[in-house]
């Protein structure tokens, strides 16, 4: 199986998924065991296990009892074929639209803690809609995640910024279909939202700049091709 340079539950996603994508292994191929993935990318049993357990739910692979994880993805299927992308060319789109992320909304939210400091009341209202649904609600919560970050824009009272990102969420829209999801992705992502809304509230620029740069740190590294 190929070994990619990343950690924790999305090392397991990404190298069973590219390893489907270049045809190493095949439908109804057993993974290798967990206790030899752990070993692989040095993390532990429970981590490789929450990251089977998300690609099960994708339909990657089906997990059997006493007899261990088998492919389950049909690579052939021309209406699967998409769940996995172009490879090169799907990840070459997200990184270029990631740099243009972190260029622009770290200093989008430097603006907004200056400008808008008294006035975080949606940042926080967007906040606890999507606390409240289900991690599944994945429609919702990707809709929800756009709107935190217009929201940011709009915080700081110039027109042609919030233009400006909506038109960037709208080409980021693919990753996040629900093939590009994750339980674990949207806990990371929430938690990072809820960091840079406190510090837009207490009128902390540099806070607010640095959470936003953690978050879409987190973004590009949380993303599974």
């Amino acid at each position: 199986m190929a070994s990619i340079g990343h950690t924790g539950t999305s090392a397991v996603m990404q190298a069973v998924m590219k390893s489907i994508r270049v045809g190493e292994l095949d439908q109804g191929e057993k993974l290798e065991s967990e206790r030899t993935l752990a070993s692989r990318f040095g993390i532990s049993r429970t981590t490789v296990r929450e990251g089977l357990k998300e690609l099960e739910v994708r339909g990657f692979v089906r997990r059997v009892q006493g007899s261990g994880t088998f492919v389950s993805f049909d690579r052939d299927n021309e209406h699967k074929k998409s769940m996995l992308g172009t490879g090169t060319e799907t990840e070459r789109q997200f990184r270029e639209v990631m740099d243009l992320r972190q260029s622009l909304e770290p200093a989008i939210a430097f603006r907004a803690a200056k400008r808008s400091s008294a006035e975080t009341d949606s940042l926080d209202e967007i906040i606890a809609r999507a606390e409240s649904l289900d991690p599944s609600h994945l429609e919702e919560l990707a809709a929800l995640d756009t709107e935190f970050h217009i929201a940011i824009a709009a915080l700081t009272l110039n027109p042609l910024l919030v233009d400006l990102l909506t038109e960037t969420h709208e080409v980021f829209g693919f990753t996040r279909r629900s093939e590009f999801q994750s339980a674990s992705r949207i806990r990371t992502s929430l938690s990072g939202h809820r960091a840079i809304a406190d510090a837009i509230s207490r009128g902390d620029g540099p806070a607010a700049r640095s959470c936003m740069e953690e978050h879409l740190y987190d973004v590009s590294q949380s993303i599974v091709f």
